[in-house]
């Protein structure tokens, strides 16, 4: 299965953990209980000025992704857009400010 976030930006992958509850050191689905895995979300980076078009330099990242192998049973990979400002060298998802 491949999921699709749509457009996402640094506030929405900050919010990440928030579905998912801490215990020892690792995180656990708050639905279902189970321990949550890792999969890789191919974030595609987009221009702004084309909004709401899906424009850009083509560049394509890769971050983790947290999510429940038994809610999201059969995940294979996630994948995401970012819209930035033009002249914008390293996306805000990348940093942490």
């Amino acid at each position: 299965m491949i999921k699709h976030l749509g457009q996402i930006d640094h506030q929405t992958m900050k919010s990440w953990p928030d579905q998912f509850t801490k215990r020892n050191g690792d995180f656990f689905c708050k639905k279902c209980g189970s321990q949550i895995g890792w999969v890789t979300c191919y974030v595609s980076i987009h221009l702004k000025i084309f909004e709401p078009e899906c424009v850009g330099p083509g560049k394509v990242i890769k971050v983790n992704y947290p999510f429940c192998p038994k809610c999201d049973e059969g995940l294979e990979y996630v994948t995401a857009c970012y819209h930035i400002d033009t002249g914008v060298t390293e996306p805000r998802l990348l940093t942490d400010g």
